[in-house]
């Protein structure tokens, strides 16, 4: 692994990135014997096993895949300046890059949302090296997501690292973010039924434990409750939306349930559009 691009990045950043190498792993009582065809991905600093994986598996290292998305917003200039967040979640196991673009402004209903592109990989085998590009709205310090995934890719381990891959997920999110800049209004105009409001929790990846606390959680900003807005009539898919993206980045406390759930609320927002009139 490249030792002065990870530390280059680590001072860079204020992060503690993983010396990732692949051992062979040996077993039985001495052990004398070699697991052929399997390695162990091993953290040098701390000797952390954060897998076994087979001999064909390439491990990325997130330092290059930070070098990478530094280049696709260098070459990006019309972004504006790159706010990042970086998180390594199990002892550096998995990782989160976010990169914001706080230039680009679009403002709903007094909320400002800007373009944002998301990296998540691991050295676990838990997370398959992806992106997507989306939106960022506004709402406090920590962030709250909100809006539709434009661009996105996966990409398994056993293949290497492409720069276009990155570009054009990003390029290809910022032109379609400015053509469907429409669906925020949309989803600001449109009033959620009480009927579809019960049909569309079963679809959300959401206890009915959760549900209760969700609905009885004021929003950011407002101190609005979702049961006061519903029986008003005056609850969006906007703000229903916000209001699940809240709860997931303020009070789930599995930092990478908080990264998957993001998705599957959106997902389920999408797939929910076309019945409200």
């Amino acid at each position: 692994m490249d030792g002065a691009k990870r530390e280059h990045y680590e001072q860079r950043f204020g992060i503690d990135l993983p010396d990732v190498v692949m051992e062979p792993i040996w077993f039985g009582r001495r052990p004398d014997s070699r697991a052929d065809g399997y390695k162990g991905i091993i953290n040098q600093k701390d000797g952390n096993l954060f897998n076994i994986s087979s001999d064909i598996y390439q491990v990325i290292p997130y330092e290059n895949i930070l070098e990478l998305m530094d280049e696709a917003v260098n070459r990006s200039p019309e972004f504006g300046k790159a706010v990042w967040e970086i998180k390594l979640i199990n002892q550096g196991s998995k990782i989160k890059i976010d990169v914001r673009f706080p230039e680009i402004e679009f403002p709903i209903n007094g909320d400002i949302i800007n373009p944002r592109m998301s990296i998540m990989s691991s050295y676990d085998l838990g997370w398959k090296y992806s992106g997507r590009f989306g939106a960022f709205q506004l709402v406090c310090s920590n962030g709250l997501t909100i809006g539709k995934v434009f661009s996105e890719f996966k990409k398994r381990h056993i293949m290497s690292l492409d720069y276009m891959i990155l570009k054009d997920t990003l390029h290809n999110g910022m032109i379609a973010y400015a053509e469907q800049t429409g669906l925020w209004k949309k989803w600001a105009e449109l009033m959620m039924p009480k009927e579809t409001y019960e049909e569309i929790w079963v679809d959300l990846p959401f206890s009915a434990k959760e549900k209760e606390k969700i609905e009885a959680m004021p929003q950011m900003g407002t101190n609005l409750l979702l049961p006061n807005l519903l029986e008003k009539e005056e609850l969006s898919m906007w703000q229903f939306n916000s209001f699940l993206t809240q709860f997931a980045t303020h009070h789930v406390k599995s930092e990478i349930r908080q990264v998957e759930i993001e998705p599957l609320i959106q997902r389920t927002f999408e797939n929910y559009e076309g019945r409200i009139n």
